[in-house]
């Protein structure tokens, strides 16, 4: 007898919102645990992602994987629409099978491949998908929706990865590099500063341009993520919070808190996430 697949209602959430007038303090720096599937639709916007810059056309999908950074900026006050998926895993299915679907999220460095045109699909059944993931209320029905949707965009990623581009390495995507390869380690103000030649009030403006935030806002999330990563593998929350960078327990407690809606604690890692 065929065993019975079973999938979590709460497993994905799709939706499609408008906003008339956008406030930009509305649309702050974040990142999540899940994975996260958006098609713009309406407006006047761009996209950043840990630093890079993707301005946005009616029809664009983007691509956030877990503790990637991001934000969306507008150019006008005009109305915005878009359709935003999120999902946390792809279980049941092997774990060998959802490393497949999901390689356009982990095949990549963060802030790199996240922009896809609508062209790069070979036809326009994604649409469709997003639709029915909108508007499915059958659990089932919404997972067989959202994999035909990331066996599309696996297509498109090959095709974006094939094609010959060069990075726009910024002064602000330097900065980043730099955070980013030295999270662990005792960072301040005064130290980046130091290391780039710039004031803090250029840092800080470099940061609000490419990020939304300020700069230990930045920071403070990505090691978050980062302690969460080493909670998942199995490190005790003091030891997980001590090896990304947090000094002060009882700090990165608070903040862990506020960024996950739940206290740091030993959890189990997803089947078939990285």
């Amino acid at each position: 007898m065929a065993q019975k697949t079973s999938f979590s209602p709460d497993q994905i959430h799709a939706s499609e919102t408008l906003t008339g007038c956008p406030e930009q303090s509305d649309f702050k720096m974040h990142s999540h645990v899940n994975y996260e599937i958006y098609c713009f639709l309406e407006g006047s916007a761009c996209y950043m992602v840990e630093g890079t810059r993707y301005d946005l056309s009616p029809g664009d999908v983007m691509l956030m994987a877990p503790g990637e950074v991001h934000h969306v900026s507008f150019s006008e006050n005009t109305p915005y629409r878009r359709i935003v998926v999120n999902f946390r895993d792809l279980s049941p299915l092997p774990e060998a099978v959802q490393e497949e679907y999901l390689r356009s999220f982990h095949d990549r460095a963060f802030g790199e491949c996240n922009h896809y045109r609508s062209d790069l699909f070979a036809d326009r059944n994604f649409r469709f998908y997003l639709g029915e993931l909108v508007r499915s209320n059958d659990a089932a029905s919404s997972f067989a929706a959202l994999l035909s949707l990331l066996a599309a965009l696996s297509g498109a990623f090959d095709k974006l990865r094939a094609a010959p581009h060069e990075k726009n390495e910024t002064e602000a995507s330097r900065i980043l590099s730099y955070i980013s390869s030295n999270l662990t380690k005792p960072l301040s103000l005064d130290l980046i500063c130091s290391r780039f030649y710039v004031s803090k009030t250029q840092l800080n403006r470099i940061f609000k341009a490419m990020t939304g935030a300020t700069v230990w806002a930045y920071v403070t999330t990505k090691r978050l993520f980062l302690a969460r990563e080493y909670i998942l593998g199995g490190r005790k929350p003091t030891e997980a919070a001590e090896l990304a960078g947090f000094r002060d327990y009882s700090a990165f407690y608070r903040a862990y808190r506020k960024e996950f809606k739940e206290a740091p604690k030993k959890i189990r890692r997803p089947r078939g996430t990285s």
